[in-house]
C-alpha cells in the first residue's frame, strides 16, 4: 500500500535532481521527442481497449514510441483522479483510468445480474 507513494516520491526526487543537474526546472522534458506522441484521446481509446488499465509496454506496442516517451506521457497524464498510477504486488506499474474501469465494472455487474 505504501509502495506506490514511495515510487511516486522517488520519481519526484529524480526529476528534481535532473532539473538541478541540468540547470532547468523540473517540468523541462528530459526525453528528446523525435516521433509525434499519441493524442490524449488515442491513449484513452487504448485504455478502453485494455479494460481501463495500461502499462508503459502497452503504449510502446500500441503507438510505436520509446519506453521513455511512453513513461513521460503517462506521468504527464497521471493526476490521481482521471489517471492514477498503481503498483501491483509483483512490481508491475499500471496506469488506471477509474472512469473507464467503473464502466467495465458496471457492465460486468449487469451481465452477472441477468
Amino acid at each position: 500500500m505504501i509502495f506506490p507513494f514511495v515510487l511516486f516520491g522517488l520519481s519526484a526526487l529524480s526529476r528534481l535532481y535532473r532539473s538541478r543537474k541540468t540547470g532547468g526546472d523540473a517540468s523541462t522534458p528530459t526525453v528528446q521527442l523525435d516521433e509525434p506522441l499519441p493524442s490524449e484521446a488515442a491513449i484513452y481509446r487504448l485504455a478502453h481497449d485494455h479494460g481501463g488499465r495500461l502499462t508503459v509496454s502497452e503504449l510502446v506496442v500500441g503507438f510505436g514510441i520509446s519506453g521513455a516517451q511512453a513513461e513521460q506521457v503517462m506521468q504527464s497524464l497521471t493526476d490521481g483522479a482521471r489517471v492514477r498510477m498503481e503498483v501491483s504486488g509483483t512490481g508491475v506499474v499500471w496506469y488506471e483510468f477509474p472512469e473507464i474501469l467503473s464502466r467495465f465494472e458496471s457492465e460486468k455487474e449487469k451481465k452477472n445480474g441477468d
